[in-house]
């Protein structure tokens, strides 16, 4: 998702600063307007596609948990 909207930043950027070079602001300005329009029918026609995220699956124990007092680095193991 960051990927996709840091393209569009850069797309938009280049398209609206080209359009600004050629045209003036306000035709720049209704680019950006325009790309927020499409974007948001997209997002809107795709709604119902989207899917809630599923439950996490249960944790599995991978072994018997050491306490605080049993086995460890000794002295001897340390090093």
């Amino acid at each position: 998702m960051q990927t996709a909207g840091q393209l569009g930043i850069a797309a938009g950027s280049a398209t609206s600063g080209a359009v600004n070079d050629h045209l003036g602001n306000t035709p720049a300005f209704l680019v950006v307007c325009g790309a927020l329009a499409v974007a948001l029918t997209v997002a809107l026609s795709r709604r119902r596609t989207l899917r809630l995220p599923s439950a996490p699956p249960p944790a599995e124990t991978v072994g018997p948990a050491v306490t605080a007092g049993g086995r460890g680095f000794g002295r001897d193991d340390a090093g």
